[in-house]
């Protein structure tokens, strides 16, 4: 029972330990968590009657968070999702950059070709 038991602890650390390296707040989220503890004891005097659930909520976002969004899958969920979007972003611009690659070069011989054209203006 003792070496399951140390399996799962050991596997348990392997597993924080890789979501450790992939997982990292951005700027963005670490702005707000430092504002939300800035505002803790603004919170404490114009909201007495709740700021020990503010401080608790505060300590969780800090603490809970991220494990939370680890374990249920949330934020392998939304990387995936984002990749996708970035992926599917990354195909239309490529095609559309493509399309106006190949109209310029269509236009390129058009250009050139222009001796052989009458129909066309002189400053085209």
């Amino acid at each position: 029972m003792s070496k399951r038991g140390g399996q799962s602890k050991q596997r348990d650390t392997l597993l924080s330990k890789r979501y450790e390296s992939e997982f990292e707040w951005g700027p963005i989220a670490r702005g707000l968590y430092l504002g939300m503890i800035a505002t803790a004891v603004f919170a404490d005097v114009v909201f007495g009657d709740y700021a020990m659930h503010y401080i608790l909520f505060v300590v969780y976002c800090g603490i809970g968070l991220r494990q939370t969004l680890i374990v249920t899958g949330l934020y392998t969920f939304w990387t995936s999702l984002m990749g996708r979007v970035g992926d599917k972003s990354w195909e239309s611009h490529t095609a559309k950059r493509r399309r106006e690659v190949e109209v310029q070069a269509e236009v390129r011989r058009i250009k050139k070709s222009r001796e052989a054209r009458d129909k066309l203006p002189s400053n085209w």
